[in-house]
């Protein structure tokens, strides 16, 4: 949703994914998103989803470079959120 970040918090749209399983990935050299941010917004979140059932259905994976996808940590912990559904 274009703007939507002028109304929400990002922490508050990681929540409307509750309580289905959400893995956050980040890399420690991210321009757009760094990882020590992300980290910090989905432990906000983890109220929201603990609320909605379970906060460990939201997780966090980083890797040690820039903006990508870290399949090594992600995939584990999308396992590991789905298994705690």
């Amino acid at each position: 949703i274009p703007g939507i970040l002028h109304w929400l918090e990002m922490a508050v749209i990681l929540g409307l994914v509750a309580p289905g399983p959400l893995v956050v990935v980040s890399g420690e050299r991210d321009h757009i998103w760094p990882a020590t941010e992300a980290a910090r917004v989905v432990e906000e979140a983890k109220e929201i989803f603990e609320a909605a059932g379970d906060r460990h259905r939201l997780a966090f994976a980083a890797g040690p470079e820039g903006h990508r996808f870290y399949p090594q940590t992600a995939w584990p912990a999308f396992d590991r959120a789905i298994e705690a559904g």
